[in-house]
């Protein structure tokens, strides 16, 4: 096998060593995106709540990507009442639709279940 080659043994050994490496690194990377993969409520320490990707996360801070977050219909209404979905990014600042979240503001994070009303709203909202 090795014979018939003008390279020396220890090129295609080096070779070979150097693409299972590379394998192996690309499933740890793609399973390591893979438990971030799905849509997140992140809950903050002022009570508000964001439906979104994690796409990243750092020591001190948490990048959402794809917001959402709930806000009541009437700005006088009681808790409880009728909510509407809102797209982050179109408030009238015009911020872009990521959010890099210090760790220190973040009370809890859930991953929200595939029969979710709320992703399958997230879902309906996109398609609009």
């Amino acid at each position: 096998m090795f014979g018939n080659t003008h390279y020396p043994r220890w090129i295609w050994i080096s070779a070979v060593i150097l693409i299972a490496l590379a394998i192996i690194l690309g499933c740890f990377i793609f399973l390591s995106n893979g438990k971030r993969a799905g849509t997140y409520a992140v809950f903050l320490t002022n009570g508000q709540v964001y439906f979104g990707s994690i796409a990243s996360t750092r020591s001190q801070t948490l990048l959402l990507k794809d917001i959402y977050y709930i806000q009541p219909k009437d700005e006088t209404q009681k808790p409880g009442g009728d909510v509407t979905l809102a797209k982050f990014g179109n408030e009238f600042h015009g911020p872009e639709d990521w959010m890099e979240i210090s760790r220190s503001q973040i009370v809890m994070i859930e991953k929200l279940r595939e029969d979710s009303k709320l992703l399958q709203a997230i879902r309906s909202y996109g398609k609009k």
